[in-house]
């Protein structure tokens, strides 16, 4: 006949063991959530923003690491001075980023912008000497991680890598 387990036979002391283990990987799954959102892996903090300057230091990137879905982000772009060319200064935007950015502003206004396969060109006017600083206001429209480039002219690119959260 088979005998049935009853709560006797239960070995207290291994069950508590097991229940003591989960537990203590509970709390440090709780503070190691605590510790990202505190850098900012889930908003603002040192680690949600970030630069990226090419190899000719001709751009500068500013931009927040992560960003959520459709949520309002902005991106800084600041082409040195040597990059403006008869007054002019030329910003490209990559299309792997263009394509994942809903743009709603660039300021100051550019006096023309053109897209082709590789993304879109901004054209701005800029007194010859001094550095243009480019912002662009944009909603993310792409979840997980997106990629692409800003690069002067024909200089060197700021690769730009954000991670969007749904």
């Amino acid at each position: 006949m088979a005998r049935s387990l009853s709560v006797r036979d239960i070995d207290a002391g291994d069950f508590q063991r097991r229940e003591w283990r989960v537990e203590r990987a509970g709390w440090i799954a709780l503070v190691l959530v605590l510790v990202a959102a505190g850098f900012g892996v889930f908003g603002s903090g040192p680690l949600s923003s970030t630069e990226s300057v090419s190899g000719d230091g001709s751009i500068r990137v500013d931009y927040e690491r992560f960003v959520r879905h459709s949520g309002q982000s902005q991106l800084t772009a600041t082409v040195a001075p040597d990059a403006v060319r008869d007054g002019y200064a030329t910003v490209r935007l990559s299309a792997g980023l263009n394509e994942t950015m809903d743009i709603e502003s660039v300021f100051p206004e550019p006096e023309s912008s053109t897209s082709d396969g590789s993304g879109v060109i901004f054209r701005f006017a800029v007194e010859t000497g001094s550095p243009l600083v480019m912002r662009v206001h944009y909603r993310p429209q792409s979840i997980g991680t997106n990629s692409g480039y800003l690069r002067t002219g024909q200089g060197d690119a700021a690769h730009v890598r954000q991670f969007t959260y749904p």
